[in-house]
């Protein structure tokens, strides 16, 4: 819900959830851990670094920063799907969604890195 296609073919991404003051790595790891909840190829996450590379570069601290950012990413949408079971109900909180969570900070932490 955060893309917007013109006719002409070009994407703007925006998302205006949660917006305040913010680290760029934490943009760069919603995108990733977003991703990767849906398996998509490696290739997208290093494409879209690319593209905050080339417009400004980010520093080695923080291209190191992306996996633990990725796993605090997890770790919070855990918290938030936990916390909003009054509106959205607890059926999806079953032990996949649990295994899967956990599955991916376990992943995270095996790798060392979310996507190359």
């Amino acid at each position: 819900n955060n893309n917007f296609f013109t006719t002409d073919g070009a994407v703007t991404f925006f998302d205006f959830d949660l917006c305040g003051y913010g680290w760029r790595v934490y943009d760069i790891a919603m995108f990733i851990w977003s991703m990767r909840q849906i398996q998509a190829p490696a290739e997208l996450g290093e494409t879209f670094v690319a593209g905050y590379q080339s417009r400004r570069p980010l520093s080695s601290a923080e291209l190191a920063a992306i996996p633990s950012f990725v796993a605090m990413v997890q770790i919070f949408m855990m918290g938030f799907h936990a916390d909003c079971t009054d509106w959205a109900g607890r059926a999806f909180l079953n032990g996949s969604y649990w295994e899967n969570g956990f599955g991916l900070l376990q992943s995270l932490a095996q790798e060392g890195e979310a996507i190359r």
